[in-house]
């Protein structure tokens, strides 16, 4: 995630009117696990051959009139480690109908991005987590932020004008690391987050159709040192949540590539 992360990328179009949606969409990574502790004894039922796992065992050792003359109980709990990436999370939203899929095996293709963006207008257009596939509707993902203000970081920056031009010229960068907490998919996590950001000016498109921009672009970002807990509503039990998330560097595209809706239209 983002170095703040609910921030919104600052798209400031050259063009009053064009057809195409500029923002970013970098590709996140998620790496979790979510540990908790079951039985070290496999159980299997005679009769419906269902499989679990109890943290006790009593053997009994008898004599040959069928008397116990010795018993022994054994304890014993096992570490069970869940491993929640991409894939899992995905593969859960198809489960619970979000993602246009008629099987798991089809949930290939789609991928979870971090959207920014800002019209010509003015107007904020979409932005958060979602999902994304070409040629299906991005679905957006669930996710609460907490910033802290525990931070440190390092920026500068600078503007000049020319009144006879009415020119701007601008720079800006930044980077840092900041307490963070997020909150999807059942997980309540916290852990730093670690990136930096520039301003940059570019041209988007070719010929007539080329829009120019002025950005703040962040880097390559990272969500680590996560600790939490992962809640499963199923089962009622929590488990203990640790591992890292992060996000790609930032470039400026065409969002209605990835299925949203044109911002503004042309005249």
């Amino acid at each position: 995630m983002k170095y703040i992360i609910a921030s919104l990328v600052a798209l400031a179009c050259a063009s009053s009117s064009f057809a195409v949606t500029l923002g970013t969409a970098p590709a996140v990574t998620v790496a979790l696990t979510a540990s908790t502790t079951i039985g070290g004894f496999k159980v299997v039922d005679p009769e419906t051959n269902e499989i679990s796992y109890e943290d006790e065992k009593i053997t009994e050792k008898t004599d040959k009139n069928g008397d116990v003359v010795l018993s022994t109980t054994e304890y014993k709990v096992v570490p069970l480690v869940l491993r929640v990436g991409n894939a899992q999370l995905l593969e859960a939203m198809a489960e619970d109908g979000q993602l246009d899929v008629t099987d798991l095996k089809f949930i290939k293709g789609w991928s979870i991005v971090e959207v920014s963006s800002l019209d010509d207008a003015g107007e904020s257009g979409p932005s958060g987590l979602f999902a994304v596939k070409k040629g299906q509707d991005p679905v957006e993902i669930k996710v609460e932020f907490s910033e802290s203000y525990a931070a440190s970081y390092t920026a500068s920056g600078k503007e000049t004008y020319t009144p006879a031009t009415e020119a701007y010229v601008r720079s800006y960068s930044e980077s840092g690391k900041q307490l963070t907490g997020v909150t999807f998919f059942g997980f309540n996590l916290q852990g730093v987050s670690t990136s930096s950001s520039k301003f940059v000016k570019g041209t988007f498109g070719k010929g007539a159709a080329a829009v120019s921009y002025e950005a703040t672009l962040a880097g390559a970002t990272k969500f680590a040192g996560i600790s939490g807990t992962y809640y499963d509503e199923d089962t009622d039990e929590s488990a203990l949540a640790e591992g890292s998330i992060s996000t790609a560097a930032e470039a400026v595209l065409n969002l209605e590539t990835l299925g949203f809706a044109s911002a503004q239209q042309p005249e």
